[in-house]
């Protein structure tokens, strides 16, 4: 892990909105913010936060998950994105079938993801949110021994 953070420009905490993810978002910020030597670290500005499989029964809003972050590390990096549980990603992805070619609301949270990363892109998410389904589309990928 160590040498891809010295080469990195940001980092991605991606945490599912639950009381383990929290610690482990909680020690992984620690150590990005502390616990390497300063000329290594990222900039408070390069960090951010991915909230995965997230529903409304979820033990954490957003808001809240963030709020506890910064509660007890003194700071929390924005949340780029929050992606939503849906039971059709594994299944896709046993399928070899990328889910952000077929499940809307997933396509919603990585163009939020990418967004983020990327923001002199904003005219490749022109359609986007209007309700049609990704124009991204990637070949299957068929595995075989």
């Amino acid at each position: 892990m160590g040498h891809s953070i010295v080469f990195a420009n940001y980092a991605l905490i991606v945490a599912r909105p639950t009381l383990a993810d929290l610690a482990a978002a909680r020690h992984t910020l620690t150590l990005l913010l502390s616990g390497m030597k300063s000329e290594k670290r990222l900039a408070k500005e390069s960090i951010f936060l991915v909230l995965n499989q997230f529903t409304d029964r979820s033990g954490f809003t957003p808001r809240s998950f963030q709020d506890e972050l910064a509660g007890t590390v003194g700071w929390a990096p924005p949340i780029a994105a929050v992606v939503p549980f849906d039971p059709g990603v594994p299944q896709l992805q046993d399928q070899g079938i990328p889910p952000v070619t077929r499940i809307d609301s997933f396509t919603k949270g990585i163009r939020a993801l990418a967004g983020t990363l990327f923001p002199n892109m904003g005219n490749a998410n022109d359609g986007a949110g209007n309700g049609n389904r990704s124009v991204l589309r990637l070949p299957k990928i068929r595995f075989t021994q």
